[in-house]
């Protein structure tokens, strides 16, 4: 296997260095993941090319960053149910395009036709395989899910539970260039890796060719966690959207208006919480006073607390009551 980097070539078997110092940083604009294969003895090379400016840099020399303008909430259903529980935050560069995000895809624009067998009219395609990714957003449980929207999303990696052969992007055609959602779930630095690989046609020596690269992401942001709050005493914590609070018997949570609430993931950024009138709701410490109530299914909003009931609202009905569970 070869391992490269874009003008650079490396001695087989020697693992990419670090990232140079002088990494740029982009938030925005149109980019590819690039790859091609020189048939002058070069062979694969890898590369980061901007389209705004028509420039092509190295892999270890640009960092993708999305931030504030990419999170979103994770909803119910296909692909977001790999990465994380409904209502956990999410960082995503968008496959359509966005003017305060990158606009990320992978391209093969330089590829020439023929070098590699198969394809449309001996077009020639190559496989992109996930290796593996590394980083503090990796430390901290981050993940990385990478998906084409349709009816049913088509998923190429998605490592929470672990990186195999599955997690690939097969059959790039030569001259190719699409783009795809890659969702990050937690904040911090991503080293991601490739295996790209192909057989080369007779007239190119043929055989079995890959080599590996590796492309830089960042995720900037916090994940809210419902518990945060200062310790009243040895028992109680106070926290400014959830009042006060006691969480000994974790998961369970006793709060001294709302009852027993029910926390279902490990971060503690969503909450489902039962209530013997209303039945399960979720929330997260984003959106209380809001409720998702799944025996009505509809969004309900928490008002107040007055002599033993605690009162919701919710469009139409408007306001009704329920004891403290």
């Amino acid at each position: 296997m070869q391992i490269f980097r874009y003008f650079n070539f490396l001695v087989p078997g020697i693992l990419l260095l670090s990232p140079a110092s002088a990494q740029e940083v982009h938030s925005t604009g149109h980019f590819d993941l690039s790859i091609n294969y020189e048939t002058d003895g070069g062979g694969w090379r890898a590369y980061v090319l901007n389209f705004d400016t028509d420039e092509r840099s190295e892999t270890d020399s640009i960092i993708f960053e999305v931030g504030d303008a990419g999170k979103q909430v994770i909803p119910a259903g296909e692909p977001w149910n790999l990465i994380g529980n409904e209502g956990d935050p999410v960082w995503v560069f968008p496959e359509v395009f966005s003017a305060d995000q990158v606009y990320l895809g992978i391209g093969t624009r330089l590829l020439e036709r023929g070098i590699f067998t198969g394809g449309l009219s001996n077009r020639g395609r190559i496989n992109m395989r996930l290796v593996s990714v590394t980083g503090t957003g990796v430390d901290a449980g981050g993940t990385l899910t990478m998906w084409q929207a349709g009816f049913p999303p088509l998923v190429h990696y998605a490592t929470g539970d672990g990186i195999g052969p599955e997690d690939a992007l097969n059959d790039i055609p030569a001259g190719a260039h699409s783009h795809y959602n890659w969702a990050f779930s937690q904040p911090g630095d991503y080293a991601v890796t490739f295996e790209v690989s192909g057989e080369l046609t007779p007239e190119f020596g043929g055989g079995f060719t890959s080599a590996t690269a590796t492309y830089y992401f960042r995720v900037t942001g916090e994940t809210s966690s419902l518990l945060d709050g200062f310790a009243i005493n040895d028992t109680w914590t106070w926290n400014e959207w959830f009042g006060s609070f006691v969480a000994g018997a974790y998961p369970w949570v006793y709060n001294e208006i709302q009852g027993w609430w029910y926390f279902t993931n490990a971060n503690e950024t969503s909450a489902f919480v039962w209530d013997s009138e209303i039945g399960w709701l979720w929330v997260s410490s984003e959106l209380y006073p809001a409720l998702y109530s799944f025996s009505r299914e509809a969004w309900i909003e928490y008002g107040l607390f007055q002599d033993d009931f605690r009162w919701f609202y919710q469009d139409g009905p408007g306001w009704f009551t329920a004891p403290q569970s």
